[in-house]
């Protein structure tokens, strides 16, 4: 039987979360695009990897599941489906939870899906926690546009616990593409990665130079966690060096 390489490993022990609510499905349609022509360029190649799972929980009603459904279906180099109740979730694959629910991971990797009592959005916050406690993965956690500040709080929790998780959030897009900063801004402030005097614009200038990840100095609590500010076209590329896909 043959050894598994570093790259293969590290495929194996993450799982990528991905928020995000007005504005997000067009910036999560480009990084599923990234994966698809990644997965397709392998298996032309003869060198055929599985990805990491892929996690979506972004706010939509059930009426935008059969758009958000086809439009996610398209690359069809991945695996993709909508979570539904009593779903296993963890292998190589896209997973989306649908429009007017509540969905958790459970103990045993199965997805529990209820009504969300007529609210017409998934909880975020709900889905990223559960899928974190539950999955036996480390979290790469993408937050995307927003209005909302669901999906805020999840990301503090998540670095805290999971050795080897990371956190890319999206900023400085440019006016008129339809980035709305409320969520992202959030997400920087309560993980407070600002350091006195210096401004989100500059941060997000650094990571996408660099692509170095920011050490938390002032929290102890989340010296293990790696933290990006970057544009959402580096978001795929930080994304796969993590993971070893790159």
């Amino acid at each position: 039987m043959g050894t598994i390489g570093p790259n293969e490993e590290r495929r194996n022990r993450h799982v990528i979360l991905i928020g995000g609510s007005t504005g997000a499905p067009g910036y999560i349609f480009q990084f599923l695009d990234r994966l698809n022509a990644l997965v397709k360029s392998r298996q032309s190649g003869g060198h055929p990897i599985e990805y990491p799972p892929v996690a979506i929980a972004v706010h939509h009603t059930k009426a935008l599941d059969d758009t958000l459904g086809l439009t996610s279906f398209e690359r069809t180099f991945l695996n993709t489906r909508f979570i539904d109740d009593g779903m296993e979730v963890g292998s190589s694959g896209v997973y989306i939870c649908r429009g007017g629910a509540l969905t958790q991971i459970q103990r045993n990797k199965r997805a529990r899906v209820i009504s969300n009592n007529g609210h017409p959005t998934p909880s975020i916050d709900l889905f990223f926690e559960s899928a974190a406690n539950y999955l036996g993965l480390s979290p790469i956690i993408i937050i995307y546009s927003g209005n909302e500040f669901d999906g805020a709080s999840s990301p503090v929790e998540i670095l805290s616990k999971n050795l080897g998780s990371a956190l890319i959030v999206q900023y400085n897009e440019k006016p008129g593409n339809h980035f709305a900063p409320n969520l992202p801004q959030e997400v920087i402030a309560r993980v407070n990665i600002l350091d006195s005097g210096e401004g989100l614009e500059r941060i997000a200038v650094q990571a996408n130079v660099a692509l170095e990840p920011f050490q938390y100095k002032a929290s102890k609590s989340f010296k293990d966690g790696r933290v990006y500010v970057a544009k959402a076209e580096d978001i795929p590329a930080i994304a796969f060096g993590i993971c070893g896909l790159s």
